[in-house]
């Protein structure tokens, strides 16, 4: 079975196991997922998407959406769809095909600032464990000032953790395919225990997990 399998099998275990919206997220009476999926995209709507914006989303990302479900259940207030995570980059119905493409490039950070700061975090008093939940990183962890929009550039929205904050999937730069935390001007990696960051599957399937664990253990 290979990871996408793995996932999509725990997937419907937790919607099944899960009746009673036990999960944070899956039933707020405002934006609850409701373990919902949405339909998948065609290889020809996502080559249509990448022609249009002029990016290759990451392999994880795009075969799940092309073979799971383009959006809905998934952490926190739920997977958005791949529309409604490029919609929140501010982007509108009257914005230009430039514009979209622009809004997709440039993230401010690289590979190289993610490592470092990793590093540094391991070296703080929280220690070396995985950096998943926003309330598991110390405050003054967060990059400060790293971009001056409302909204980060070069990726594409995952999903609302709530008050402001966002998990986003990097499309553009050497940070490519990695997942971070944003709120208001900062950006944090999302880090396990030995440094690396996290990739699509790597956050989906935590998620799977811990939420799986939840609902057994209550």
């Amino acid at each position: 079975m290979n990871r996408l399998d793995t996932i999509r099998e725990k997937l419907f275990r937790l919607i099944e196991e899960d009746k009673s919206f036990k999960v944070f997220g899956s039933n707020e009476p405002w934006n609850g997922h409701q373990y919902i999926l949405n339909p998948t995209l065609s290889d020809e709507e996502l080559n249509d998407f990448e022609n249009f914006v002029d990016v290759k989303l990451p392999h994880e990302y795009r075969s799940f959406l092309h073979t799971v479900a383009d959006g809905g259940a998934g952490p926190f207030y739920g997977l958005y769809s791949l529309n409604e995570g490029v919609e929140q980059l501010g982007l509108t119905d009257e914005s230009t095909q430039q514009d979209f493409r622009d809004r997709l490039a440039k993230f401010p950070l690289t590979k190289e600032e993610s490592t470092r700061y990793a590093e540094e975090l391991f070296m703080s008093e929280n220690g070396r464990k995985t950096y998943f939940d926003r309330d598991d990183y110390p405050e003054q962890a967060f990059f400060q000032n790293t971009h001056s929009r409302s909204r980060v550039q070069g990726v594409i929205y995952l999903s609302q953790y709530g008050c402001g904050g966002y998990y986003v999937l990097v499309v553009a730069g050497n940070c490519y395919g990695q997942v971070w935390y944003t709120q208001e001007g900062h950006l944090a990696p999302l880090c396990h225990n030995d440094g690396s960051i996290f990739s699509f599957f790597d956050w989906y399937e935590y998620w799977l997990d811990k939420s799986l664990h939840l609902v057994a253990s209550q």
